[in-house]
């Protein structure tokens, strides 16, 4: 066997064993993040893996082993689209079955985005402060709605970052995207941990709901709608604030992969070797359970609900090895007992992060689904 031999079979090894995060949960920090890519950039990794093996593959038998490793790693890297295009067939009548029936675009999943990327326009953002809290600015970063022909409603972002990084220039694709639809989208900072640990950074956004709808007038956006998006840390943060606050200009809630339930995640905590779950909450909470459980219940989303909770749209990946999918059916079934409109759009491939790739099959799915929302809630 030759030297270029050997690099092949080697090559398509690895590929395969990389293409099995697909379908398989990764079991370290490092593997969660390549599961990020191979679930979301898969259908183009799987023709690398198997380019070397198309013209040489039945030369040899060492070839023929390569092209079948190349094989199964080219098919494992294309699930993700392929269960993408399964949800999304049944998603518009799961939607509309909750939300009504709401003029969006028909096609979910574009083939064209997938390879080509997304084709929305790029909006530039104003960064203001909102307030100061402990010496520090609390900053938005404010993408103004393409449309100023009249005032608009406001999307305020929530960036994620296990509570203790992250800020507010987070994913900004979503923002710029919105933005041209014809949304304000106003993405900002609030206090870490440890420095800083709750209910300050649900304080903070409370602080820059005020603020928008105090200066509603001058950047042309609708006070009284208004939709709070978080994502994982950030989505706490944002239930919590919107939860807790009963106002009815907050129209709804979007959270993605967002952990609803501390005091249940606490008591399960995920693989440390992906991450150490309970000593970011000890650092966000000031201390272990058994020590300060009145601040895991007053971070616990769910134990806020009642008849004036906003509608919710929750988005996650069943493979989540960060924030336990789990989280959202607690959610779920607590916004049921009041009759709150909600819905789990759920992504059997995806992992924690899944809309990283703004041209993604996640991200697709979940764009679609919060257009819809956006359109029922607010009634645009």
């Amino acid at each position: 066997m030759s030297v270029p031999e050997i690099i092949r079979l080697v090559f398509a090894a690895l590929t395969f064993l990389l293409a099995l995060l697909a379908v398989l949960p990764a079991s370290t920090n490092l593997l969660w993040k390549i599961s990020v890519a191979v679930t979301e950039w898969g259908h183009i990794f799987a023709f690398i893996i198997i380019l070397p093996f198309l013209f040489t593959w039945w030369n040899n038998a060492a070839g023929k082993i390569g092209f079948g490793f190349a094989l199964a790693g080219f098919i494992l890297a294309w699930t993700p689209v392929i269960r993408a295009f399964i949800v999304a067939d049944k998603l518009p009548a799961q939607l509309q079955n909750v939300f009504g029936k709401q003029d969006v675009k028909k096609n979910i999943i574009s083939f064209k985005t997938l390879f080509l990327g997304a084709s929305c326009q790029k909006i530039k953002y104003e960064t203001i402060q909102y307030a100061e809290a402990d010496s520090q600015a609390l900053l938005i970063d404010l993408y103004k709605s393409k449309d100023q022909s009249s005032k608009s409603p406001c999307i305020i972002v929530v960036h994620g970052g296990a509570w203790e990084g992250g800020d507010s220039r987070q994913l900004p694709a979503l923002n710029s995207y919105l933005a041209d639809k014809g949304y304000s989208v106003a993405a900002i900072t609030y206090r870490l941990a440890p420095k800083h640990i709750a209910p300050a950074a649900s304080d903070d956004v409370k602080k820059a709901i005020a603020f928008l709808k105090k200066n509603a007038e001058k950047f042309n956006i609708d006070s009284n709608k208004l939709v709070l998006l978080g994502r994982s840390a950030g989505g706490q943060v944002a239930l919590v604030a919107a939860y807790t606050l009963n106002d009815p200009c907050i129209k709804g809630m979007i959270a993605f992969y967002t952990p609803a339930d501390m005091v249940w995640g606490y008591s399960l905590p995920g693989n440390p070797l992906v991450m150490d779950s309970r000593r970011v909450l000890r650092n966000y909470l000031g201390g272990p359970y058994e020590k300060v459980p009145e601040n895991y219940e007053k971070a616990t989303a769910i134990n806020f609900v009642n008849a004036h909770t906003p509608p919710t749209l929750m988005l996650a990946g069943q493979k989540d090895e960060l924030v336990a999918y789990e989280h959202n059916i607690r959610l779920k079934k607590i916004l049921d007992k009041y009759g709150i409109k909600n819905i789990i759009v759920t992504l059997p491939w995806a992992t924690h992060g899944f809309d990283y790739n703004f041209s993604g099959p996640g991200a697709q799915i979940s764009t679609y689904s919060i257009e819809y929302f956006l359109k029922s809630v607010l009634k645009k």
